[in-house]
């Protein structure tokens, strides 16, 4: 809607839930945890980094975040993960075709 390709008068909300957070950043679970923690650093600090504008930081999809946090705790993501579970493949193949018969 923001960039004007969808009419917000042509949408109607059917309901609402806590924001998403952003995918996490994964790394191997074979690192050593020093080097896990100076990458969890680094992604933290970033943003103070001589040299780095705020339109550089990007997130999912290129849009533009303040900084990361890379020191997020597991049970963030839980309601995230307990919504998506409903999303199943007879649920994503409803909403394509819905989509579809839309245009």
């Amino acid at each position: 809607m923001r960039q004007g390709i969808i009419d917000p008068r042509t949408v109607r909300i059917l309901a609402k839930n806590d924001p998403i957070p952003n995918p996490p950043i994964a790394v191997s679970g074979r690192l050593p945890d020093e080097l896990k923690e100076k990458l969890r650093d680094a992604f933290d600090l970033v943003h103070r980094s001589p040299g780095i504008e705020p339109s550089m930081i990007r997130g999912q999809a290129g849009s533009i975040v303040e900084r990361y946090n890379a020191h997020v705790p597991a049970d963030l993501f839980t309601l995230a993960r307990t919504n998506l579970e409903i999303v199943n493949d007879d649920v994503r193949t409803a909403i394509l075709q819905n989509a579809g018969a839309q245009r």
